[in-house]
């Protein structure tokens, strides 16, 4: 029997749990993380919903002008090295989280970029317009 509680299926996987990583953000931007990590693992929508919550909260994010945000040291714990490689292995696993984090040839940026939400929520639009045609 699965534990829906503390091991969710959807977030089953990588061998990290992704709490772990998003919970070091800032709250609007770790539950933006959380929802464009399940999309599409949960549900029956395809992730629409999914995408849909993501955008809302990267939205609240770019309100909020914070022009970066990195994750927090004391939750990160001291070691950052650790932090990268869970970072690594949820990204290798979602392509809008890769988008979100910079992600490119295995090397992950630990802040996040206004620049990055946005271009992150164009593609959320762009993947929610095509289904709608």
């Amino acid at each position: 029997m699965t534990d829906e509680v503390n091991h969710p299926t959807h977030y089953q996987g990588v061998h990290v749990e992704p709490i772990d990583v998003f919970e070091c953000y800032p709250f609007v931007l770790g539950n933006a993380m959380k929802y464009l990590y399940r999309a599409g693992r949960k549900g029956t929508d395809g992730g629409r919903t999914d995408l849909a919550k993501a955008r809302w909260y990267l939205l609240r994010f770019l309100g909020g002008r914070v022009v970066t945000a990195y994750p927090s040291p004391g939750l990160m714990g001291k070691d950052t090295e650790l932090h990268s490689a869970r970072i690594r292995l949820l990204v290798s696993d979602s392509p809008l989280l890769r988008m979100l984090f910079g992600y490119s040839d295995r090397k992950v940026l630990g802040p996040v970029s206004m620049e990055q939400a946005e271009r992150t929520v164009a593609q959320i639009d762009s993947i929610l317009e095509e289904d709608q045609s």
